[in-house]
C-alpha cells in the first residue's frame, strides 16, 4: 500500500495534536524508569495513527543524548546512556508492530553528541570508529533487526568518510549500515532541504541523486 508516514514520536515532537492524545517524550517515558510505559505509549500511538490512515511513524529516535548543548535532539532522546536508550527504543518498537505500524530508527549514525542543529549548518562528528562502535552505533547495532527502516542523519563522520555526510555516504549507509551491522530493511533520508545536508550539494535535486547512490531507498522532501 501507499506508505502515509508522520513525525509522532511523543512530546516536543507530535505533528498531530487537535483530535490526538499528546503522549509524553521519550526522556519523560525514560524518568519512569518503566520501559513497559514505551511500548504501551507506541501502541496507542500507532491505533490513533492507523484511525486515519497513518501507517508509518518515522519513530522512535535511539540517538543518545550524550551532550547537552545538542540543540535539535535533548528531550526527544531516552538519555544520555546507551543501555537506556536501547531498552526502552526496544519496547517502543515492540509497541508501534503490535499495533501494526511501521517503525523507523532515526537518526543514524547517532546525532546525539552535536553542538550544531542539522536543519541549519552541518555538523560535525569528531570521534573514532571504535568510539562510535561502543556509543552512538549500539542502538543500531542492538535494533537493526527489530525495525522496518532507519532514517540517516545529515552529519559528517570524519572517521567513517571525510568527504560526505551520512545521507551522501555509501561508506556508511552500504559498508557500515548494509554489510557491518547487516541491516535489512529501508534505508530513508532525512529531509532533503535540511541545510546540513546542502551544504555537501549545490541543488536538492543532485542530493537526491547522491543519496539515491549512497544506499538510501527512499528519500523525504
Amino acid at each position: 500500500p501507499l506508505l502515509i508516514a508522520v513525525d509522532q514520536e511523543g512530546g516536543l515532537v507530535s505533528r498531530l495534536k487537535e483530535g490526538f492524545t499528546l503522549f509524553p517524550g521519550n526522556l519523560a517515558l525514560a524518568k519512569t524508569g518503566q520501559p513497559e510505559l514505551a511500548e504501551k505509549s507506541a501502541f496507542a500511538i500507532g491505533q490513533e495513527l492507523l484511525s486515519v490512515g497513518i501507517n508509518m511513524n518515522l519513530a522512535p529516535v535511539v540517538d543518545i543524548n550524550n551532550n547537552h548543548y545538542n540543540p535539535v535532539i535533548g528531550i526527544r532522546s531516552f538519555g544520555s546512556s546507551a543501555d537506556q536508550v536501547i531498552l526502552f527504543a526496544k519496547h517502543a518498537l515492540q509497541g508501534y508492530r503490535r499495533a501494526g505500524v511501521i517503525t523507523c530508527l532515526k537518526h543514524f549514525p547517532g546525532h546525539g553528541d552535536v553542538v550544531v542543529d542539522s536543519h541549519q549548518d552541518l555538523p560535525v562528528v569528531r570521534k573514532t570508529k571504535e568510539q562510535l562502535n561502543t556509543f552512538e552505533l549500539l542502538p543500531f547495532y542492538q535494533l537493526a533487526d527489530q525495525t522496518d527502516s532507519i532514517m540517516t542523519a545529515h552529519l559528517l563522520f570524519p572517521a567513517l568518510d571525510s568527504q560526505n555526510c551520512a545521507t551522501l555516504s555509501k561508506n556508511i549507509l552500504t559498508d557500515l549500515l548494509r554489510e557491518e551491522i547487516g541491516f535489512k530493511g529501508v534505508v530513508i533520508s532525512d529531509s532533503l532541504v535540511m541545510q546540513g545536508l546542502l551544504n555537501n550539494c549545490s541543488s536538492i535535486e543532485e542530493a537526491a541523486i547522491y543519496s539515491i547512490n549512497a544506499g538510501c531507498d527512499l528519500l523525504i522532501l
